[in-house]
């Protein structure tokens, strides 16, 4: 796994992944610190897109990233995933709905 670091306006962000795709976006600071892993490589040349497209967002150029994604978890955690990807820019919609939409309306 490679990883770099990227500025932002909520503050640094670590992003993980490889060239096929982006698997983690992360905070290195906070309660929700994440940090590389041991093995992780510290390489910014699979994110140069990732990078672009966070600058975009950040200006309010770009309402929908283009980006591959490597998906992991479990098979319900990967089907969330996926129905959070269809939410469009601007809406919210609830835990309960997205387990509905997956057909797991029962998932708490």
């Amino acid at each position: 796994m490679k990883y770099c670091y990227v500025d932002s306006p909520i503050g640094d962000l670590l992003l993980a992944g490889d060239e096929s795709g982006l698997s983690l976006v992360g905070f290195p600071e906070g309660a929700m610190r994440r940090e590389p892993d041991a093995d992780w490589v510290c390489d910014e040349s699979p994110f140069v897109a990732v990078r672009a497209q966070l600058r975009e967002y950040f200006a309010g150029e770009r309402k929908t990233f283009d980006l591959p994604l490597r998906l992991s978890g479990t098979e319900f955690q990967v089907r969330v995933l996926e129905e959070l990807q269809r939410i469009p820019y601007g809406e919210t919609a609830s835990y309960s709905e997205i387990a509905e939409r997956i057909g797991r309306p029962r998932a708490m």
